[in-house]
């Protein structure tokens, strides 16, 4: 096989050598004659003349009679002159380019949200009886960096038992940790409470204390939109009124905005 390669070479050699300038032409009737891609290579770069028409159309046409792609590369570098003495195609040298480093991937930030809701309040009295309120839960919630954000929270319970008007505020704000759908805050303030009652009629009576309050728990947030979700929460909530300390339970819920859509 290798000896009728070697035949055919010498006779496209000796041919080449009588005949005009190879040209595309001469290439094509090589390649269906059974000249190997790698023999008629260097037949192309060892010719004595050569003249090769390598524009798009005339490329096409050598791709139709199906010229390998390796002896269309030897043509064009016989043209270029990069066709070395003993036939074969000298190396280009290749500059290496590093490819453009990936930009890096914008990850979603924390943005501010906004909290209204629903709350239960368990008030405790300090001497054992505790009394139940229900009243409202506001939050607004402002992110640092991270999953910390600062938080600030207001809400109010109101409730009457036996004629006596009872309320109380609760001013609190501090860290809040987020995890994806889940939060934890501990939030430092204070407590105002107050009733009022008319043990005469027409003549009202009122008294109201001021305390510190701790707000230590959290909750979870379920997205029912863009810029919408549902926000449950518990807290554990210590004051200290009248010289006791109360031990209060708050559970709220209520709907979260994200003026600025971070998901």
């Amino acid at each position: 096989m290798l000896g009728m390669r070697y035949l055919l070479s010498l006779v496209a050699l000796t041919v080449l050598a009588q005949e005009p300038p190879l040209d595309n032409l001469r290439v094509a009737q090589l390649t269906k004659s059974g000249v190997s891609a790698s023999e008629l290579s260097r037949l192309v770069c060892a010719a004595p003349e050569a003249s090769f028409d390598l524009q798009p159309a005339s490329l096409n046409s050598l791709a139709q009679a199906g010229v390998p792609d390796q002896v269309i590369r030897s043509m064009a570098a016989r043209m270029n002159g990069n066709c070395g003495a003993a036939g074969a195609v000298m190396a280009v040298p290749q500059t290496k380019t590093t490819p453009p480093a990936a930009p890096p991937i914008k990850r979603a930030q924390p943005g501010p949200d906004l909290f209204a809701g629903y709350s239960y309040f368990d008030a405790d009295s300090g001497l054992g009886a505790t009394v139940s309120a229900s009243g409202w839960e506001s939050a607004a919630a402002l992110p640092v960096f991270g999953p910390l954000a600062v938080e600030g929270n207001v809400s109010g319970y109101y409730k009457t038992v036996d004629g006596v008007r009872g309320s109380e505020y609760i001013f609190a704000g501090g860290p809040r940790f987020s995890h994806g759908a889940l939060f934890l805050h501990s939030l430092f303030g204070a407590d105002h409470a107050s009733a009022a009652t008319a043990i005469i009629p027409g003549v009202p009576l009122s008294i109201a204390d001021n305390a510190v309050a701790v707000v230590l728990g959290g909750g979870a947030t379920v997205k029912t939109g863009k810029s919408w979700g549902l926000r449950f929460s518990a807290d554990y909530v210590l004051t200290h009124h009248a010289g006791y300390s109360q031990n209060n339970l708050r559970l709220g819920v209520g709907l979260v905005c994200f003026p600025h859509h971070q998901f």
